[in-house]
């Protein structure tokens, strides 16, 4: 081989090694970026059936109708949410307590 082709070898590796590695520091920086993003969303206000069946240990019937029962009572139209408070002042439970369970 001649010298000329080795540089050209060794050009070609180290532009390729360069581009890889600056390819994976912006991946991991757009990683660092999301993560930062997941820790300022704030708390729910809105409480789905899956969050009751994990709160409650309720299965996913008994946690719909539990939703159904506390909308009758706040006399809430179909395919309105529902909110924590709302779940809260129905059960009995401490909002902030739930609060802390639905945010981890």
């Amino acid at each position: 081989m001649l010298i000329s082709e080795r540089y050209i070898i060794f050009y070609i590796f180290a532009l390729f090694t360069t581009t890889l590695k600056t390819h994976w520091q912006q991946k991991k920086q757009r990683y660092r970026t999301c993560i930062v993003m997941q820790q300022t969303i704030p708390n729910r206000i809105v409480i789905y059936a899956k969050d009751i069946m994990n709160i409650t240990g309720r299965k996913e019937r008994a946690a719909r109708k539990l939703i159904a029962k506390i909308k009758k009572k706040n006399k809430k139209e179909r395919g309105t949410f529902l909110t924590v408070k709302e779940f809260c002042q129905f059960t009995g439970f401490d909002e902030e307590s739930v609060n802390q369970f639905l945010h981890f």
